[in-house]
Order: structure tokens, then sequence, then C-alpha cells
């Protein structure tokens, strides 16, 4: 479409007035924002409905659905995220497989290392599937176990296999440094 210039619309006038203009613009982005809201609210409630039903089948807990980490990037859904003491504990108890528990921490100095170690360790739950249960824990929310397993620094891996810590590494790893110490002590 040719676009007109606006001193041709000038001289042609305006069926609207800039004050009418605005008030119609006003009107539509209200309405707009209102039917949003209301698909917005129905699209939650049937999602915490769904999920409220899975979690009775016992088909789903928290934090194992489609994870966000601190840098905006989805983990996989092998790699639980825990929010709170409990949680952490619940996985744990549930683990069929030995479980890499990745303490990750949100302070200035180690929170850049620890998103990057995302990515690596979402590739290594991946990679290891069945064989492996991977949590990434904030070490601020689940303080408890960090406490428990002596974690002072962060990154810190932890191999545990029934309830028993096996193996543990702190500090950034590549793929090939995290990949040797799950393959030596799995």
């Amino acid at each position: 479409m040719r676009e007109v210039p606006r001193a041709r619309l000038a001289r042609r006038g305006s069926s609207l007035s800039a004050a009418r203009g605005d008030e119609e613009l006003r009107s539509t982005l209200e309405r707009f924002e209102r039917r949003l809201n209301e698909a917005l609210s129905t699209a939650m409630r049937r999602l915490v409905g769904d999920v409220a039903d899975l979690r009775r089948q016992g088909q789903v807990m928290m934090g194992t659905a489609v994870l966000i980490t601190t840098s905006g990037a989805p983990m996989a859904s092998r790699v639980h995220q825990p929010l709170e003491n409990a949680e952490f504990d619940f996985v744990l108890a549930r683990a069929d497989a030995p479980v890499l528990a990745y303490f990750c921490g949100t302070w200035a100095k180690v929170a850049e290392v620890c998103r990057e170690m995302d990515s690596l360790v979402r590739e290594m739950a991946d990679a290891y599937g069945e064989r492996l249960t991977v949590v990434r824990t904030d070490m601020v929310r689940c303080a408890e176990p960090t406490r428990r397993y002596g974690v002072t620094g962060a990154p810190s891996f932890l191999l545990i296999k029934q309830g028993e810590v096996t193996a543990t590494r702190t500090g950034p790893m590549n793929r090939t440094q995290l990949r040797e110490f799950l393959d030596a002590n799995l």
C-alpha cells in the first residue's frame, strides 16, 4: 500500500479529530487489555486445575515440569529444580537412580559461572537419561540440604547413592571433566 504524506492528509481533512482518535485508541487498548486478562485468567485456571489433577494422580510434583533457570533458559525436564528443602528431600527419596546434586549460588561472584554450568548440566541429564537423576539446587532456597551435605562453594556437584554421598567436586567443570566425574563414580 502506498503511503500518503501527512500534508495531503491534513488538506483532505480527517473524519476524526486528534482528540477523538486518541480516545478511540485508548478505548480499543482497554478492551484489548480486558480480553487479554480474561484469556490469561482462564488459561491459568485451566493449567492450575490440570496440574492439581496430575499431582493427585501422582504423575507430577512441584518443580519437575518446564523449568526456567535464573538466566531465563529452559532446563531439561530431567533436571529437577526444588524450591524448598522438603522438595529436595522428596526428589532424593523418590529417585531410583543415583542423584547428581548440583548446588548453585545466586550471589554475584558465582551467579554467572552457575548460569554457564546450567547448559552442561542439562546436557548431562539428557545424555545419562534414566541412569542419573539430576537436581539443580539453589543454595539459598534449599539451605538445609546445603548445610547437611557441607556444601560451602558453588558450583558444587555431589553424587548421592541411596542417601549417601559417594563423590564430590567443587568448582566449574567443562564437558569432559563432568563426564569423567560421572563415569568414574556411577
